[in-house]
């Protein structure tokens, strides 16, 4: 399954929007045109790159058309909170993929630095070229 890095945006967003009492698990994400295999892909990449606190439980048969990832979310970690802060900006976001395709990146680490890098070079331009 390929990384959609506007679905990591949409979940960190649906997160913030619905989780109403802190550290009150989240179960069950339900985003127009994403099914819950894709849903729950994201969210598992999300907690394995430590942006988001998740319980993650593999079950099914041994088919692998049976096999199902459940997820309890916990919480956005800190820096899922920055990263959030980052996607926010769709012109930065469409920057930072630009600049990871070009490179031939996709994962969410090296998308983090892209927009933190973004971010500084707005602030370095904000500041007269000097931080």
């Amino acid at each position: 399954m390929k990384l959609d890095l506007d679905l990591i945006r949409d979940i960190l967003l649906w997160i913030e929007e619905n989780q109403s009492i802190a550290h009150d698990d989240i179960h069950d994400i339900e985003l127009p045109g994403h099914n819950d295999h894709e849903v729950a892909y994201h969210v598992a990449r999300l907690a394995k790159a430590g942006f988001v606190d998740a319980t993650l439980q593999r079950v099914g048969g041994t088919d692998p058309g049976e096999i199902f990832l459940l997820y309890s979310i916990h919480a956005i970690e800190w820096p899922g909170h920055d990263l959030l802060e980052h996607l926010r900006d769709k012109t930065a976001m469409e920057r930072a993929k630009g600049l990871l395709k070009a490179a031939g990146v996709k994962t969410l680490t090296e998308l983090f630095k892209a927009l933190q890098a973004e971010g500084a070079d707005r602030l370095r331009l904000y500041l007269g070229g000097e931080i």
